[in-house]
């Protein structure tokens, strides 16, 4: 885990300084916008779900299709919630250009509801390298997407695509991947 944390930090100050180098600020600001309201609705509406079936001392099978559920409900109700606030919080930071961004970034949620909360197992199995091994791919993943994106966009719907594309990643590794049945 450590260094996943290591990977994960020079990874994104390379991001950064690639994106802050070909974005202007008021660009940067128009994501900033999109990822506070990202962040503040995943915060407001996390269910604590996921630590629950780390700590579940039996056999947390019993429990997935339930929190793939709240999982999937959770994801499309904050989606709903971006979408219905877009207009009202892009007239809040006067930055209209916050308001397709926001639209766009409602992908995110919608399509991590549908990850397989079996994912957890890596963290309660201790099996932290496949846990480093499907985050830092992830990360990578909608890192390369970002500065992709931002280099040949030049504005911040390169970063938004990079979060999208980072949600479709994780979602179809997940589905595609039988890692998860394996410890």
């Amino acid at each position: 885990m450590t260094a996943f944390r290591v990977l994960y930090r020079v990874i994104g100050v390379i991001r950064i300084a690639i994106i802050a180098h070909l974005l202007s600020p008021y660009n940067i600001g128009l994501f900033g916008i999109v990822t506070i309201v990202l962040a503040f609705l995943e915060i407001l509406t996390e269910t604590g779900i996921n630590i629950f079936l780390i700590q579940e001392k039996e056999d947390m099978e019993g429990y997935i299709d339930t929190a793939w559920v709240v999982s999937m409900v959770r994801g499309t109700l904050i989606a709903l919630l971006i979408v219905a606030t877009a207009g009202p919080i892009s007239s809040f930071f006067n930055s209209p250009g916050s308001k397709i961004l926001l639209y766009i970034v409602a992908l995110v949620p919608f399509l991590r509801g549908f990850i397989n909360p079996s994912v957890v197992k890596f963290q309660k199995d201790l099996l932290f390298h496949k846990e480093f091994a499907y985050r830092i791919l992830v990360f990578t993943v909608e890192s390369i997407v970002s500065v992709l994106g931002v280099i040949i966009l030049r504005n911040p719907y390169g970063l938004v695509y990079g979060l999208v594309a980072g949600a479709v990643f994780e979602l179809v590794i997940l589905l595609l991947l039988p890692v998860l049945g394996q410890s």
